[in-house]
C-alpha cells in the first residue's frame, strides 16, 4: 500500500513530482514464446519507456493479468517484456488495459516542509522546525526483505512551542 506521506517525501528527496500512470484500454496479444506484447492500435512510445512496470488486465487467463517490465520498445504496437512463467497466448482481446506504474525522477523543484517534534515524555512541549528540505536519502532493498531507508533534512529554523501541534 502507498503512503501518501512518504510519497510526499520521496518526491520532495529527488526534487520532483509522482508521473501517475494511465489507465490505457486497447485490444492487446500476447506471446510467451517471443515474450512480447502487442497492440491492435495506438502508439506504446506515448505512454511507456524501456525500463518501466506496467499492469495489464482483462486476458481470459488470469496468468497474464500481471506486471511486465519493458525491455524493448519494438515497434509502436509491440513492446518486449520480461515475462512471468505461466503467461499463455491470446490473441487480440478485445476490453483489455494496460497501466503504467507510477515513477518518480530527478527533478530541480525544492519543497520545503515545517515539522514539530513533540517531548510528551516531559511536558507537552515542542520544537516547530520550519523551511526543512530534504538533503538525503538513503534506501536499503536486499531481495527478500522488506525495504528500509532514511530522509535527512535540513532546516533553517527553529521555534518553541507550549503546545504539541500548536502551529496547525
Amino acid at each position: 500500500a502507498k503512503e501518501p506521506a512518504l510519497d510526499t517525501f520521496l518526491a520532495s528527496a529527488m526534487m520532483n513530482a509522482w508521473d501517475v500512470g494511465t489507465v490505457v484500454t486497447v485490444d492487446l496479444s500476447i506471446d510467451p514464446v517471443t515474450k512480447t506484447i502487442e497492440r491492435a492500435t495506438g502508439d506504446f512510445n506515448t505512454t511507456l519507456d524501456v525500463g518501466d512496470i506496467f499492469t495489464t488486465t482483462g486476458f481470459a487467463s488470469a496468468e497474464n493479468n500481471t506486471q511486465f517490465q519493458v525491455l524493448e520498445i519494438v515497434s509502436a504496437t509491440e513492446v518486449r517484456v520480461s515475462m512471468p512463467e505461466g503467461c499463455v497466448a491470446e490473441t487480440a482481446v478485445v476490453g483489455t488495459s494496460f497501466k503504467r506504474a507510477d515513477r518518480l525522477s530527478i527533478g530541480i523543484t525544492k519543497k520545503s516542509f515545517s515539522m514539530e517534534k513533540a517531548f510528551l515524555d516531559l511536558t507537552n512541549k515542542a520544537l516547530i522546525y520550519k523551511g526543512l528540505v530534504a538533503n538525503s536519502l538513503s534506501l536499503n532493498v536486499a531481495y527478500g526483505e522488506i525495504v528500509n531507508g532514511s530522509i535527512g533534512f535540513m532546516g533553517t529554523e527553529y521555534e518553541s512551542a507550549d503546545a504539541a501541534i500548536e502551529f496547525i
